[in-house]
């Protein structure tokens, strides 16, 4: 299992194919990162960017990101990952929920985390979350 965020999931979705850079293996999204997908689906209004990529989807890959073919993508269960969470979000400080149940993920799976978002591997946050020795690879 390789761990994505959830840009990469809508990349996919939307039809881009194989996307290089990419391991031909299962992607596990974090439950935090399939809520704020879900949560933005159940609005159904909103003028952010997730609304707007999610408002260009068919209404089938939306469904598909409410429930997730577990051969293609799996949400990643938290509660194993509590304790991991804890401990990176003490280590280098400053890491959201998000961030360090990401993190937790990727050390669990033995996992980079891949982004479609390019956002995700710059700056403060992503050298906090490399100096827990976790790779970010923007595909």
């Amino acid at each position: 299992m390789i761990v994505v965020d959830e840009y990469l999931v809508l990349r996919v979705l939307a039809g881009a194919g194989e996307v290089d850079g990419l391991p031909d293996d299962i992607m596990g999204l974090t439950y935090l990162r399939h809520w704020r997908l879900v949560s933005t689906i159940a609005k159904s209004e909103g003028s952010g960017r997730l609304s707007r990529t999610l408002s260009h989807l068919d209404p089938s890959r939306r469904r598909f990101i409410e429930q997730p073919d577990a051969r293609l993508l799996q949400v990643i269960d938290p509660r194993p990952l509590i304790l991991s969470a804890g401990r990176a979000h003490s280590l280098v400080g400053g890491l959201s929920a998000l961030m360090a149940e990401t993190v937790a993920a990727c050390l669990h799976h033995e996992s980079p985390f891949y982004v479609g978002d390019r956002q995700n591997a710059v700056g403060v946050l992503a050298d906090k979350v490399r100096s827990l020795g976790i790779d970010i690879v923007s595909v």
